[in-house]
């Protein structure tokens, strides 16, 4: 056999061998490497309404809005008196804050302009918006300290207290669903500017 077809033998056979070692690793690879099971699962926002009540004075206090989630959220709340019956039922009488004197939030804000302070902001939509984000467990300032009902017509006042909170990231989320109150997110703290707002400048 001459020089020239020994090596063409020898380069074949390199060639098998390298061929049948990458066969090798790559069923090594199939065999040994097993499937990742997903465990992604998305940030849960919830609230929950935090106040007791004074029956004897008719008295609602210390509200405030926890997060029940586990992802920091911005919370904002609508604040909804109506006038109820013995049994519950609602009765064709318009209510209204003016039905009560409010104490607005730990540091006090003027009841009769409903600008409670203490990181609470009303809109011009109607909502009190809380500016800071709330981190999952924990619960915002006081947006009421007290708020006792001072009208008597024979029935009895609900003050309901409605919350809605939104995941805080990405910002975008809370300023394109929150665009009545034109709500935009400062990039350093996180806190809330609403630019559409009750003011009594």
């Amino acid at each position: 056999m001459n020089t020239r077809k020994k090596s063409i033998l020898l380069l074949v056979s390199l060639v098998l061998l390298l061929a049948l070692a990458v066969g090798g690793t790559l069923a090594l690879l199939i065999a040994d490497t097993e499937s990742v099971v997903n465990t992604f699962t998305p940030g849960s926002t919830d609230v929950t309404i935090e106040e007791t009540f004074n029956q004897p004075y008719e008295t609602k206090e210390n509200v405030s809005i926890k997060n029940a989630g586990d992802v920091p959220v911005y919370i904002r709340v609508a604040i909804i008196p109506t006038w109820e019956d013995g049994d519950g039922n609602p009765v064709g009488i318009a209510a209204g804050l003016s039905d009560l004197t409010i104490d607005w939030g730990a540091t006090g804000g003027n009841e009769m302009e409903e600008t409670p302070g203490n990181g609470w902001e009303k809109g011009k939509d109607g909502f009190w918006y809380y500016t800071s984000p709330v981190s999952a467990g924990n619960s915002t300032n006081n947006l009421i300290t007290s708020a006792t009902v001072i009208t008597s017509n024979g029935y009895k006042m609900n003050l309901q207290i409605l919350a809605q909170s939104i995941q805080a990231q990405p910002d975008e989320a809370v300023e394109q669903a929150w665009t009545n109150a034109k709500v935009t997110v400062d990039a350093n703290n996180g806190t809330l500017t609403v630019a559409n707002k009750v003011t009594n400048n």
